[in-house]
């Protein structure tokens, strides 16, 4: 296996990406191709044609820029929650129904009939949802009755592309966990949730580990997409947990964020833990869980405010038109650093998208408190990102039950906002890192599992062959100690204000 590289490949919902690794981490090539996506009211479904269109496009540019020859295994990440029922030969019976879609409410929603959410959620760790897998499923039984008799087995993106270059139907731990149907208590499929919505059991693939070989590529598979026959084909795992592994979070409690327009925050763990009300997903690796909070309301709090309130233009008129630039953040770092931490006791409750994704039931909403006319625009937008610090402090103690971690790893368009990860160095109380990723967590997290089950990496922690570390922002005493006072403060606010929300609810 001495100089063994590896090919990744990273399906989300837009496109498909490949990439070439060497098991020492450098990047060789890499490719991506857009896919085609329908589309319509509460439906999205992308054709599978697409998805071997751009699979056999990207192998081949990348195949021109680095010999395959050397190819040492092939792993796959791509999008969750996605359904696609196979026939006994393979064939797709219909157009895969993407994350987003969610017309399996149409269908009505047996398992609440008979599970309240608490128990969906201890049996699952996930909550019932219309864009679970498994409800999908049960719409296609319930309206395509015909292609549920058909149908051999449903599987996932990951799991219908590795079949394809192997001919072995599995999914992963990961992606069986996003179908809604895993007791993460056993390990296999819910009896319980099966019974509910009245499905065949046999209709779902056998599960195998992230980093299981699940077989070699076929001659056909060979000839067909430009790859060496006989490569070993890694099973792979979702694209958050991939990320997880690209990112080194892979022991008890290490914690590491993706900031952006949203943001998520994850946390390793030996066992899952109920009491934080956050996603638990088996992790990629063998034996771990992986809680995640996947927060719409960060980055997009600031465009809101430079949108809709301030009208800001970047050449430095103050209400003149709306923030036009695609890149969200330019301006952000010379206006926020006007205001002091606190802003000037400014207090910014960031919930103008969702309110608490860990807690859907709750009723909290935006808001700004203490607003005198004193105030300037500065101190907003340094309330507003403090109020996001804020609330992923909150998401990251929910996990550690209040413990600090030792350093939190930040990915994502906005990981590279030196006085964003500063503030949330300084709200957090520890290190916060970011890193030089020439790819994005998710394809280096498939390229580890590739080469630990190959037996190239004698364990999961290689995530530094990968990327280098940027900066370390380490908390400052001075500010960390003004953020702990205004932390409580925070709490009492997003807890207290939710009873005045509710009766605000009348007049929207």
């Amino acid at each position: 296996m001495m100089g063994a590289c590896f090919l990744t490949y990273d399906i989300i919902s837009s496109g498909i990406k490949t990439s070439a690794f060497s098991q020492d981490g450098k990047l060789l090539a890499h490719a991506y191709r857009p896919l085609v996506q329908h589309f319509s009211g509460n439906t999205a479904q992308e054709p599978v044609e697409s998805w071997l269109q751009g699979l056999e496009e990207t192998t081949r540019e990348v195949a021109g820029q680095t010999s395959l020859q050397n190819l040492g295994a092939i792993a796959f990440t791509a999008m969750s929650q996605v359904c696609l029922c196979i026939d006994r030969e393979g064939h797709p019976l219909h157009e895969a129904f993407t994350w987003s879609d969610s017309r399996s409410e149409e269908a009505g929603d047996p398992i609440s009939q008979r599970l309240s959410q608490d128990q969906v959620y201890r049996l699952t760790g996930l909550r019932n949802t219309p864009n679970s897998s498994i409800r999908k499923l049960f719409w296609i039984k319930e309206r395509w009755p015909e292609i549920y008799e058909k149908t051999y087995k449903m599987i996932q993106c990951k799991d219908y592309l590795a079949y394809v270059l192997t001919g072995a139907v599995y999914t992963d731990f990961t992606d069986a966990s996003s179908t809604g149907a895993l007791d993460i208590t056993t390990m296999d499929w819910s009896e319980e949730i099966l019974s509910c919505l009245g499905l065949d059991r046999e209709k779902l693939p056998a599960i195998a580990r992230s980093n299981q070989i699940i077989g070699h590529v076929t001659k056909k598979a060979a000839s067909s997409f430009g790859l060496p026959a006989g490569v070993p084909v890694v099973m792979g795992a979702g694209d958050i947990l991939c990320s997880a592994v690209g990112a080194g979070c892979i022991e008890d409690g290490d914690v590491y964020m993706s900031l952006g327009s949203s943001s998520w925050v994850a946390s390793c763990m030996d066992k899952p833990n109920f009491s934080t009300g956050a996603s638990l997903n088996p992790h990629a690796i063998p034996g771990k869980f992986l809680g995640f909070v996947n927060y719409q309301t960060a980055g997009v709090v600031f465009k809101w405010l430079k949108n809709e309130v301030f009208r800001y233009n970047p050449d430095g008129d103050r209400a003149v038109r709306p923030y036009q630039n695609i890149y969200p953040y330019e301006g952000m770092e010379e206006q926020v650093r006007i205001s002091p931490p606190g802003a000037h006791g400014l207090l910014f409750l960031p919930h103008v998208l969702e309110a608490d994704p860990a807690h859907p039931e709750s009723w909290a909403k935006g808001a700004c408190l203490g607003l005198t006319w004193q105030h300037t625009r500065e101190d907003m937008l340094r309330a507003a990102l403090e109020g996001v610090c804020f609330e992923l402090r909150r998401f990251t103690e929910g996990f550690t039950g209040g413990k600090k971690p030792k350093v939190v790893t930040v990915t994502g368009i906005a990981s590279h906002e030196g006085l964003w990860l500063q503030i949330l160095s300084d709200v957090l109380g520890v290190p916060v890192q970011n890193t030089v990723l020439h790819d994005t967590p998710d394809s280096i997290g498939a390229a580890i599992l590739a080469g630990q089950a190959t037996g190239v990496y004698p364990d999961f922690a290689q995530a530094d062959r990968f990327r280098a570390i940027e900066q370390v922002f380490e908390p400052d005493p001075a500010r960390a100690a003004t953020y702990e006072a205004l932390y409580p403060i925070y709490l009492d606010a997003f807890g207290g204000i939710e009873a005045t929300l509710k009766r605000l609810e009348r007049f929207k």
